[in-house]
């Protein structure tokens, strides 16, 4: 027990050691934000070891532990948001002998010829730590965190037909 943080949707695991009288069962006390509580029944895994999950927790909550007749302080479940792409912009620099004009989209599904030169700014809803692109082939290539703490941005420059995803942290 204690204070956590934990990512929209996660489903949070409890794990409490006992000590002393065995107790006849464990529970946790959860409520969000001062509401109904709910009681949550803890499975006993060994001998005075009580595990158990929360339901997904999808906003603020608090919760206690109950053993027999004894009940813990009160602990706190910071939900954040899940980290996510929220827009992109990929600026596409053709093979200068081809003459072609660098073309901006917003799809990140793109047909280019190979050794165009893809510049990518990828928007984030958190401030990103690091982030890159993972190829379907599993080459990744680093992206750099905008200054202003909004996104990614990274160029690169296709060789071959790939998939691609941008992870972050």
């Amino acid at each position: 027990p204690g204070d956590a943080y934990r990512l929209r949707g996660d489903t949070p695991a409890l794990s409490v050691r006992t000590v002393g009288v065995r107790p006849d069962g464990v529970h946790v006390v959860w409520s969000v934000n001062g509401g109904e509580e709910q009681r949550l029944l803890l499975s006993e895994r060994r001998p005075s070891l009580w595990e158990g999950r929360f339901p997904p927790v999808i906003e603020d909550g608090e919760y206690y532990v109950v053993a027999g007749d004894t009940r813990s302080e009160r602990f706190r479940i910071s939900v954040l948001p899940r980290p996510a792409v929220t827009g992109l912009e990929l600026t596409l620099v053709p093979p200068a002998y081809t003459g072609l004009s660098p073309q901006v989209v917003t799809d990140g599904n793109i047909d280019v010829l190979s050794g165009t030169v893809v510049k990518l700014r990828a928007e984030t809803n958190l401030p990103p730590a690091q982030g890159y692109l993972e190829f379907g082939s599993g080459r990744r290539h680093a992206l750099t965190p905008v200054p202003d703490g909004s996104g990614l941005e990274g160029a690169f420059r296709v060789a071959e037909s790939d998939t691609y995803r941008i992870l972050f942290e």
